[in-house]
């Protein structure tokens, strides 16, 4: 899932749309892209029906062993991203965090996708 994750946030993190977005969205919008976000991924990987695609034993305990920690990987991606590139400089904390939530949704689908090829 981290290949996946980092293939498209490495893309995307450069762009200023990244930190426009993050600042024209509030907390509750952040919030809601972060639940959006798990939503996809849970969505693309076990709901969909591609080939590769994980079997589970229930809906829950897809999204609690597989669907969240895959999310924290992209929400701790897109934070070393950001933070490389030094993109959170003079920033505050909402602000941080608001671009990570924002560079993970994007590297969180990129994440689905590797893991039904791979």
């Amino acid at each position: 899932m981290m290949s996946g994750a980092l293939f498209l946030a490495l893309n995307l993190a450069p762009t200023e749309e990244i930190q426009l977005v993050a600042y024209r969205i509030g907390p509750e919008a952040t919030l809601v892209v972060m639940g959006l976000s798990m939503l996809l991924v849970h969505i693309f990987v076990f709901e969909v029906g591609f080939a590769g695609q994980e079997e589970q034993e229930t809906p829950l305990e897809a999204l609690l062993h597989f669907t969240v920690p895959g999310y924290a990987i992209c929400l701790l991606a897109s934070m070393g991203i950001l933070a490389l590139l030094g993109m959170n400089d003079a920033h505050g904390t909402g602000a941080i965090m608001a671009n990570t939530v924002v560079l993970a949704f994007s590297a969180s689908l990129g994440a689905a996708a590797a893991r039904l090829l791979v």
